[in-house]
């Protein structure tokens, strides 16, 4: 065999390797945790991700976060598939951010409000942002009938 042939197949598997393409096939976003959201924290949290030849999730692994993120992170991201022939790893970024400029919603309810729906977008495989609206803190004071 000649080194020719060598150096011709080594590079062809290394062009194969770096042109399989690696898609999310399924895909689930990580939840706003409740005790993070009434805390209005926010935050980013890096995740590695393992991913088997068959293209589901060996396993995830949060490298930095804040803990009250961490489960939802590692939750979701155990559940997405991919389209891959090979095993392979990867790194994913989510930052989970609070909007105060969402729009309220009416209620047919008299005087309670309600904001709109969690947003979700994502740059898939590496980043996905959770944006929820701030949580809406009401005081209401009675009138004492004292006189």
């Amino acid at each position: 065999m000649s080194y020719k042939y060598v150096i011709a197949t080594a590079l062809l598997c290394v062009a194969a390797f770096a042109q399989t393409p690696l898609s999310v096939k399924h895909f689930v976003a990580p939840d706003y945790p409740v005790a993070a959201w009434l805390s209005r924290i926010e935050g980013t949290t890096v995740a590695d991700i393992a991913v088997k030849a068959d293209g589901t999730v060996d396993s995830a692994k949060v490298v930095s976060a804040h803990p009250l993120f961490r489960h939802a992170v590692e939750s979701a991201l155990k559940q997405w598939t991919f389209s891959t022939a090979m095993a392979t790893s990867l790194r994913v970024t989510t930052r989970f951010q609070l909007d105060d400029g969402c729009p309220l919603s009416g209620s047919p309810e008299g005087d309670k409000r309600y904001y709109v729906s969690t947003q979700v977008v994502a740059d898939l495989p590496a980043t996905v942002e959770v944006k929820t609206c701030l949580p809406v803190i009401t005081i209401e004071t009675s009138k004492s009938g004292h006189q």
